[in-house]
Formats: C-alpha cells, sequence, structure tokens
C-alpha cells in the first residue's frame, strides 16, 4: 500500500515537473518569473524582419533579434510598474482601440491578417490591453498639464524645422469594387466623359463608393496615391491604383495648397504633442533602466 502512495507521488511529481518544463518551453524570456511567449517574440520579429525588407534597409539578424527582446523585456516592466500603481483597461477600451485599427475591414479578414503574423486574436488583444496600459502609466506620471506656455514657446522658437501647415489638395475620389469597372469607367473619362457623372453613375449601380470634394492631406493615405496626388495637374482624373483594401481608387482635384509656416498659437497642439512625447519617452527609459537592475532576466532563445 505504502509502495503503491509512493509511486504515485512520484507520477504526480514528474507530471507537475513536465507540465512545468513545458510551460517554460514556450516563454522565449521570463523576466521575474513572468514569461514572455515564445508566440509574442516570434511574431515581432518576423515584423521588424518584413518591415526592414519592405523598406529595403540591411540588418544584422541577431542585433535585430537583441534589440526586439529589450524591446519586450522593457514591456514587461513597464507592465509591472503600471500593476504596481493600480492601473487598469476596460474590455470596452480594448474593443475600441481595436475598432480603430480595423477601420472599415470585416472582422473575418482583420482577424485572417492577425492569424498572419503568427498571433492569436486572444494573444494580440493581450497584447493592445498592455500597450493600453503603458500608455496610461505614462498619461499619468507625465501629464497633459505638466506642460506650460513657456516650455511651448521655447521649443517653438529652438526649433530648427519650422513647424509647417500639411500640403493639401481639394479631391473628389472614386472607389471602385472591382479593376474592370475601374478600367472601363477611366477609359471613358479619357474620351471625353464627365468625370462627376462617370461617379454618380458607379454609385447609382453600386459598383464604387464615392467621396464629396474635400480637402486632403496627401500623406494621410498610402503611398501611391497620396504621392500621385502630390504631383497631379489640376482638373485632370488620375487611376486606377490598387489600395491595400484590394479596391480600386480614381480621384480628381480642383484646387491645391501649398505647406505654409504656422505661427506659435496654430503650433501649439503640435508642439504639446512633442514635448509629452518626448518626456514621456525619457522617462519610460528610466523606469526600464532601473527596473532591468534589479530584475532576474532568464533567456531561452539564442541570438
Amino acid at each position: 500500500m505504502k509502495k503503491f502512495a509512493f509511486a504515485r507521488e512520484v507520477t504526480v511529481l514528474i507530471f507537475l515537473i513536465s507540465l512545468f518544463l513545458s510551460a517554460c518551453s514556450r516563454d522565449a524570456i521570463t523576466v521575474d518569473g513572468e514569461g514572455i511567449s515564445k508566440e509574442v517574440y516570434n511574431a515581432v520579429v518576423k515584423e521588424r524582419i518584413e518591415a526592414h525588407k519592405t523598406m529595403g534597409l540591411k540588418f544584422d539578424e541577431k542585433a535585430l533579434k537583441r534589440s526586439v527582446a529589450d524591446e519586450l523585456i522593457a514591456e514587461v516592466l513597464l507592465l509591472k510598474e503600471a500593476r504596481a500603481r493600480k492601473i487598469e483597461v476596460k474590455d470596452d477600451e480594448v474593443k475600441k482601440a481595436i475598432d480603430a485599427m480595423r477601420g472599415d475591414r470585416k472582422e473575418e479578414d482583420f482577424r485572417k491578417e492577425i492569424k498572419k503574423t503568427g498571433l492569436s486574436y486572444e494573444t494580440f488583444k493581450r497584447r493592445v490591453r498592455n500597450r493600453l496600459m503603458i500608455s496610461k502609466l505614462m498619461e499619468e506620471l507625465v501629464k497633459d498639464s505638466s506642460v506650460t506656455e513657456k516650455d511651448m514657446m521655447e521649443f517653438y522658437k529652438k526649433s530648427q524645422v519650422p513647424f509647417l501647415t500639411p500640403e493639401s489638395v481639394f479631391v473628389k475620389i472614386i472607389q471602385v469594387n472591382n479593376e474592370a469597372d475601374a478600367k472601363s469607367a477611366m477609359e471613358a473619362i479619357k474620351k471625353g466623359e464627365d468625370f462627376d457623372k462617370i461617379a454618380d453613375k458607379l454609385l447609382k449601380e453600386n459598383k464604387a463608393f464615392v467621396t464629396d470634394y474635400g480637402w486632403l492631406n496627401p500623406d494621410t493615405i498610402s503611398k501611391e496615391i497620396g504621392t500621385a496626388m502630390k504631383t497631379a495637374k489640376i482638373d485632370q482624373a488620375y487611376g486606377p491604383y490598387k489600395g491595400k483594401d484590394n479596391s480600386y481608387y480614381l480621384f480628381k482635384i480642383k484646387k491645391r495648397e501649398a505647406s505654409k509656416v504656422l505661427p506659435f498659437e496654430e503650433a501649439k497642439p503640435q508642439i504639446k504633442a512633442m514635448i509629452l512625447q518626448q518626456r514621456r519617452q525619457e522617462l519610460m527609459a528610466h523606469l526600464v533602466d532601473i527596473n532591468r537592475k534589479k530584475a532576474k532576466i532568464k533567456y531561452n532563445i539564442n541570438f
């Protein structure tokens, strides 16, 4: 009987040890016992590598992986600080942030995009919550009211780069559902048909979404279309351009306004945001530095 009980205890102990080792194997890094999963680490590394390749930048993969590890360790340390200060993020705040990220995309398509990064949707939601917690921490430690009028004026005077209004265009955009209709519409316009009438026709046939003429900063849209808008001639139609949402875009510009230097009063919101960002980043770096020196960090990955 005793032998049976002893054997059972040994079996349970081995099982618990195997569970512990299995859990550890899923962590790329542990910080004071808190794990950073390989799922998250690999996804962020993949994202960084793809971003460098897209921009045509050379990079040292070992250094990049080390940088990602440092970033994720910093995140854990800042989250610990946020929890110690009783900072919380509500579910509706997470939902609002994710809805803003998803934009006009369908829920199913959005989830597929997340899956491609290597993250489960639940892990993605957790990372959004973590980022919101860290933002709240910084907002609590460096309050908006800490930036004075004097701070902003000094920043404005000392800035080596002038504060400018963005270039803007008075533009109408036709977002066509498929390539064939977009090309057909553009051919009709080239043959002399009116851009606005083509837009109305496509809208009535439920083949396109059409904006009214309005002011737009070309830098706020996709690079290809934005670049085209910056050099486009007035009253001339352009397109079709394929968007990331697989729609096709045509546009026509009626007026253009060049960028101009902003007076101090108009530049104040921009200056305040820049000062707050600078101060919060400096404080984040300081908090990470002092807490990292005390933390027990274990790596289960190779660089």
